[in-house]
């Protein structure tokens, strides 16, 4: 895995502050859209959602950086790790659901695709899979 293959990932809605990314980061960020391409999305629909609960304004651009490093870190460490695909995606997500407040966490939930909740559902007992949203 080199910088030059990898294309640069953008949020297209402008509302994850990307640029504060240091370059290994980045490199993960790239490694979880190759494996899971609306990881970049999810975060962004989960940090708009959280900020519909509370439009504070300044501290807002750093809970939300604070939510991708959390959620980049937990899947860099599952990969480091030797998980799965599915197993990588799960750590991904649960990162960015600690990072945020214990009361907007169902915001990670809404902010789920039909897919990857199907993929995280499949993950869980039967009795439990009402939990993914």
């Amino acid at each position: 895995m080199t910088a030059p293959t990898m294309r640069r990932r953008t949020d297209p809605t402008g509302t994850l502050p990307l640029a504060a990314l240091s370059r290994a980061e980045r490199q993960t960020l790239s490694m979880l859209e190759l494996d899971w391409p609306d990881s970049l999305g999810l975060m962004a629909r989960a940090a708009r959602h959280v900020r519909e609960h509370d439009p504070s304004g300044a501290s807002c651009r750093a809970r939300t950086l604070a939510m991708v490093r959390a959620g980049i870190g937990a899947y860099r460490r599952s990969w480091e790790g030797g998980a799965d695909d599915t197993a990588r995606f799960a750590a991904f997500v649960d990162g960015i659901t600690e990072a945020v407040a214990r009361e907007k966490q169902r915001c990670v939930a809404k902010a789920l695709s039909e897919t990857q909740r199907r993929v995280l559902a499949r993950r869980l007992p039967p009795e439990r899979r009402h939990d993914v949203g």
